[in-house]
């Protein structure tokens, strides 16, 4: 039986850390950077919509294609390596045509980052109940300590700077690899259509229904603030320090927030800690409601990461759960890629709208309604697989 060492756990929290947390440099002022180039806000949002269709499409191809090569470990260095140039050459183009194209072209090679590397993570920890959040905190902690540090050096420098930063940490991640084994692989080949096989594991899965119609009302309700938060916040009187340090608050609770969510997967299962997610996120949206100033934001930032890391190790290891582990991969790729792409491609231009002519704060009055609908649905759902689930 395979047992992960000690030292391949230590890479593989390095490598969260470097790759989500050389993220901060970047996608916390990534609105900024699209409105210094004098995008508006209904630009801002189809630039949004176009990443989604194009990682749509490219996820599945990408999980696909890591079962079917003898090294993905390799295939994932290449792809990170792509994504590092992409991402420099990016942060040098203007222009609504030209950064569509070139953010798009980033998204291809980007967008099977994320589930091969959960799906290795998942693999590694799996004789470890509840795992996955040990090692995803470190991704946490890098985020903290690294948009605290990119605030304070983006102010003293320009924008750009984070787009080299970012492609730094992704040519690290590259090289964090070497010290992975092959055998940590997840995927096979198998026969047949991955994805048909994912569809019918998915339509064999109430929990999972209910999951999947939870996010989608989710991600159509919440895109706003998530796309536009950064520039409400400058409206509120905020620089690009106060947003590096919003991250940072926010990611610093997700250290003790994946430490309990893991605990408490354990004892109450994740289908209940992505619930609690859910309303703990919808709690500190509202904040911003009650008092829409820049000390709210950053007081909300830290009640924000407590419940994002309850959601996704709730989410994530519900997934883990309820499928095959040779299909992992593939449905981490459907939900969190081609899913999310699909929602985020039918409503993205109409937040990006809504900024314009209504303002922010009926983004979050909307991500507010969106988020408890999202926890009844979630919990109808629960209640009817628990009831198939019961001895008759």
């Amino acid at each position: 039986m395979f047992r992960p060492r000690p030292d391949e756990l230590s890479y593989l929290r390095l490598y969260y850390f470097l790759y989500i947390g050389s993220g901060a440099f970047l996608f916390p002022f990534i609105g900024l950077f699209y409105q210094q180039q004098g995008l508006s806000g209904t630009q801002i949002g189809l630039l949004a919509t176009l990443g989604a269709l194009v990682s749509m499409v490219a996820a599945p191809f990408w999980a696909r294609l890591s079962r079917q090569v003898n090294r993905p470990r390799r295939m994932l260095q290449g792809v990170l390596l792509l994504s590092a140039l992409l991402t420099i050459l990016m942060g040098h183009q203007s222009g609504f045509w030209l950064l569509a194209v070139f953010a798009n072209l980033r998204v291809l090679a980007a967008s099977g980052i994320s589930p091969v590397s959960d799906a290795l993570t998942l693999s590694l920890t799996s004789k470890r109940q509840s795992g996955y959040g040990s090692v995803r905190l470190w991704g946490s902690l890098g985020w903290a300590l690294i948009a605290l540090i990119g605030g304070w050096w983006i102010q003293r420098s320009s924008l750009v700077t984070g787009f080299w930063a970012h492609a730094a940490g992704l040519g690290l991640c590259s090289l964090i690899l070497f010290g992975i084994p092959v055998q940590a692989n997840t995927t096979s080949a198998g026969r047949g259509s991955a994805a048909a096989a994912a569809w019918k594991t998915l339509q064999g899965q109430p929990l999972l229904i209910g999951l999947c119609v939870s996010l989608v009302v989710l991600w159509l309700t919440r895109n706003g603030v998530g796309n536009f938060e950064a520039l409400y916040v400058k409206s509120l009187g905020g620089d690009t320090t106060i947003i590096g340090l919003m991250s940072t608050l926010g990611a610093f609770s997700e250290w003790p927030g994946m430490v309990l969510a893991d605990r408490l997967v354990r004892k109450h299962g994740p289908g209940r800690v992505f619930a609690w997610g859910l309303l703990i996120w919808m709690a500190a949206t509202g904040l911003m409601l009650l008092s829409p100033t820049v000390q709210m934001a950053l007081f909300k930032s830290v009640f924000n990461g407590i419940g994002f890391s309850f959601f996704t190790v709730g989410m994530v290891m519900l997934i883990n759960k309820t499928t095959p582990p040779e299909q992992t991969a593939t449905i981490l790729a459907l939900i969190l890629t081609t899913l999310q792409g699909l929602v985020t491609t039918l409503v993205s231009p109409l937040s990006g709208l809504a900024f314009d002519r209504m303002g922010a704060p009926i983004l979050y009055w909307i991500a507010i309604g969106g988020m408890l609908l999202s926890w009844a649905i979630f919990e109808i759902f629960t209640l009817r697989a628990n009831r198939l689930a019961a001895p008759k």
